[in-house]
């Protein structure tokens, strides 16, 4: 079953780093090559003061990170003992970074937001001053990367292109109000996840059709600081059919006797399967057809029947699959 994407990570500078046993030091900067603007390293403080040391960690080690802390995969005694130091030759984006739009002054860094996969730079926070907050410049205008890390310059027609940066928190309590403000997505909203990165907001999981999800993005278009809408909720009426057209595609399944009933992900397969092949083959195709669900089998094994006894405890009767005789 393929999973939705969510595919933006961040490194902002000082937050917390946590290997796989605990509490391992603090975020220092990102290695990355200057010409392709990609980031290949996480740079992570151990130790406090002038005596902290700098290790070097391949971003494959990196498991989550977000605005309150870094994830690790490896321990604390790894990242001393088998993770490189941080050379002179490597470039390094840091907190010590001057940012600059067509050569004027803009700020010095405060993050770096990271494509999850390929690595390229996705966004850099840039911090103006005590009284004039930060701001989100996307990787797209960088012109150029100092090979010592001291310097980023950016290319945008006017500063007032740069976006305002909002705290990834108040951000997602505004989008989550926003969509709870909405009675009628109540229900749906269960099985809904909302992820928050620099202005972009992610919607993730599964709703009762495609009206509601259409919903769901309207009512973000005016939530302050947020620049872009990723929806990929699943709607059970699509899913539905993407699972329908699956099985009578397939010719282990084709012509028998199946109902596929999504309920917010959840899809209940029914019906009457003609062999234990031909129920395990509608099982494994009902998982790989669409997006983001869980399958729960149903169905029973039955090679006359025309008929799927679903709604026989409260009618007395049989249900008749929709478009049978």
């Amino acid at each position: 079953m393929a999973q939705p994407s969510f595919n933006v990570i961040k490194f902002r500078f000082g937050v917390v780093v946590v290997a796989s046993d605990g509490e391992a030091g603090a975020v220092a900067g990102v290695l990355v090559q200057p010409s392709q603007r990609i980031a290949t390293h996480l740079v992570v403080k151990i130790g406090r003061g002038p005596g902290g040391v700098l290790r070097a960690v391949p971003l494959e080690r990196v498991t989550g990170a977000d605005a309150e802390a870094v994830h690790l995969s490896i321990t604390r005694e790894a990242l001393l003992s088998a993770m490189n130091a941080v050379s002179a030759e490597q470039t390094q984006l840091s907190k010590a970074t001057q940012v600059t739009n067509n050569q004027t002054n803009l700020g010095t860094l405060s993050q770096v937001s990271v494509i999850v996969g390929d690595n390229h730079l996705h966004r850099l926070g840039v911090r103006r001053g005590l009284t004039s907050g930060e701001v989100l410049v996307a990787a797209t205008q960088i012109t150029s990367v100092d090979a010592n890390g001291r310097a980023v310059d950016c290319a945008t027609a006017d500063v007032t292109q740069v976006i305002p940066y909002r705290p990834d928190a108040d951000l997602l309590d505004d989008v989550q109000t926003a969509l709870y403000n909405y009675p009628r997505l109540h229900v749906d909203l269960r099985a809904v996840q909302v992820r928050v990165v620099d202005g972009e907001a992610w919607l993730l999981g599964n709703v009762a059709s495609s009206l509601n999800r259409r919903i769901l993005e309207e009512l973000l278009v005016e939530v302050r600081g947020l620049t872009a809408i990723h929806n990929e909720v699943v709607a059970d009426n699509e899913l539905a059919v993407q699972i329908a057209q699956a099985l009578a595609r397939d010719p282990r399944t084709r012509g028998q006797l199946f109902g596929v009933y999504p309920n917010l992900g959840e899809v209940f397969l029914r019906g009457n399967a003609r062999s234990p092949e031909a129920l395990q083959a509608a099982i494994e195709i009902a998982q790989h057809a669409g997006t983001g669900h869980h399958v729960t089998n149903q169905m029973i094994l039955n090679s006359g029947n025309s008929l799927v006894p679903m709604l026989a405890p409260v009618t007395g009767t049989s249900d008749i699959i929709p478009g049978g005789d």
